[in-house]
């Protein structure tokens, strides 16, 4: 199992996950050709890609979802509440409604990998978080969530990758020049993780089975890499953890489990 990152931020999120099956995309937040640039530089990928997977709907994860479903034709597996958002506000143009997969909420298995819906709290329709396992391994990636609860916690602990974010700095976000109104809907229960409440989830959540943690969706505004890093790597360090810290970003990830 291979995880690398095609891009990660407020502006655009993309990855993609190469399995024994096949290849996956999880979101398309950016432009098909970024896409399909980033995709080229791995060897196979796009000959490989088996499906996609969609977290949610805001732009920032299906901004070039719409151009790469007419190009490749590939299954896209959402919740239904957000494939029901997706088609009818008309953003994607005209896809096949064929290739729309609606993800039950529990386990199943596409080929041979196992995917297991994690329900998240964002203002989206129906918000995702995927925990992917094969062979004895298991990703788990959560982003855009402005909660954690216990389920979610019990995937990160069973996890040997975990890929989570840590969206902002709350000091920088509250003094930083977003308006009000979308201050508080960063910081609320349905908005995003801060670096400390990452750092907390991982805490309550990592046991030593999670050989690495990769911290994605960094806001460009609202956050800096390094204090992302030391914040979460600090809280580590004190609870007696070490997995290695990457930090998410176009073509910046790239683990192999």
């Amino acid at each position: 199992m291979r995880y690398i990152s095609l891009a990660s931020s407020s502006k655009g999120n993309a990855a993609y996950l190469e399995t024994a099956c096949g290849g996956w995309l999880i979101d398309c937040g950016i432009s098909m050709r970024r896409i399909e640039q980033g995709l080229a530089a791995i060897p196979q990928a796009l000959d490989r890609l088996q499906g996609i997977f969609i977290t949610h709907e805001h732009r920032d994860h299906v901004a070039g979802l719409g151009p790469f479903l007419r190009r490749y034709r590939l299954p896209c597996y959402a919740g239904q509440g957000t494939w029901r958002a997706l088609l009818s506000d008309g953003g994607l143009g005209k896809v096949d409604r064929q290739l729309v997969e609606c993800l039950p909420f529990r386990e199943q298995t596409l080929g041979g990998l196992t995917v297991t819906p994690l329900a998240l709290s964002h203002d989206a329709a129906e918000p995702f978080g995927f925990s992917f396992a094969e062979k004895g391994l298991r990703l788990t990636h959560v982003t855009d969530t402005g909660r954690a609860d216990e389920v979610m916690a019990a995937y990160l602990t069973a996890s040997d990758l975990v890929v989570v974010e840590a969206n902002h700095d709350v000091n920088l976000l509250e003094k930083g020049p977003y308006p009000y109104y979308l201050k508080q809907r960063i910081l609320g229960a349905r908005g995003h993780l801060s670096n400390a409440a990452a750092a907390k989830l991982l805490v309550d959540s990592l046991e030593d089975r999670t050989r690495t943690v990769v911290l994605a969706h960094l806001s460009d505004t609202n956050n800096r890499p390094a204090l992302a890093e030391e914040t979460v790597k600090t809280a580590l360090d004190q609870a007696g953890l070490a997995p290695q810290i990457l930090l998410a970003g176009g073509g910046s990830v790239d683990v192999t489990l």
